[in-house]
């Protein structure tokens, strides 16, 4: 009895002790079963987080610009194979023969449906998945994932301006020009897949 009691005390001054913790940092959340204690958004200031994640993301589309600049050095690219074997005779690359007749239309098609496809779940995500006021990892990966939107929106509407601008000058895609669509393409897939990262790490903390 005398000990059935002394668990009951222990286990109680544990949930007072995790329930003054969170009280007193004002960073964390108490689960109730005793003493479990997981980490919750600042509801003072959010701010740090919002930040934080703001300045990931600019520095991964900064990188992946940095890389397509410095690997690609060409004053200009174009869009349809057919344009690189009249006019250049494929700058010394070895093409395939389909590239007398390629086009870029047929691929300008699938790209924007699997931007569509990823902009749609990620907005699906931000607007059903998860509470962002109890949990930081899902705050963090909404905020991940709504920049993986803004991506692919400028991401299709620059590659559609710059197409439909293609057909009246071939010179249109410069390497600047060239190396942000790029680089807004793989930001999109890449800050999508480490939205879900983030939240799958909530998962498990759970």
């Amino acid at each position: 009895m005398f000990s059935y009691r002394l668990r009951s005390l222990t286990s109680a001054s544990l949930c007072l002790r995790s329930s003054s913790l969170a009280r007193g940092d004002g960073n964390l959340v108490v689960n109730y079963r005793c003493g479990t204690i997981r980490p919750a958004v600042m509801s003072a200031n959010p701010h740090a987080a919002i930040a934080a994640t703001s300045i990931g993301c600019l520095a991964l589309y900064w990188e992946i610009w940095l890389y397509f600049w410095r690997t690609n050095t060409q004053g200009y690219f174009y869009f349809d194979a057919q344009d690189i074997v009249k006019n250049e005779e494929g700058r010394g690359r070895h093409l395939p023969m389909s590239a007398t007749t390629g086009r870029f239309e047929p691929l300008l098609v699938q790209y924007i449906s699997v931007a569509k496809l990823l902009i749609t779940l990620a907005a699906a995500s931000i607007t059903f998945g998860g509470n962002p006021n109890k949990d930081l990892l899902i705050f963090i990966a909404k905020l991940i994932l709504a920049f993986s939107i803004v991506c692919g929106v400028l991401f299709c509407a620059l590659v559609l301006y710059l197409y439909d601008e293609y057909t009246q000058n071939v010179e249109v895609l410069t390497r600047f020009r060239y190396c942000t669509i790029e680089a807004l393409g793989f930001t999109t897939l890449f800050s999508f897949f480490l939205g879900y990262v983030a939240w799958a790490l909530n998962l498990g903390s759970t």
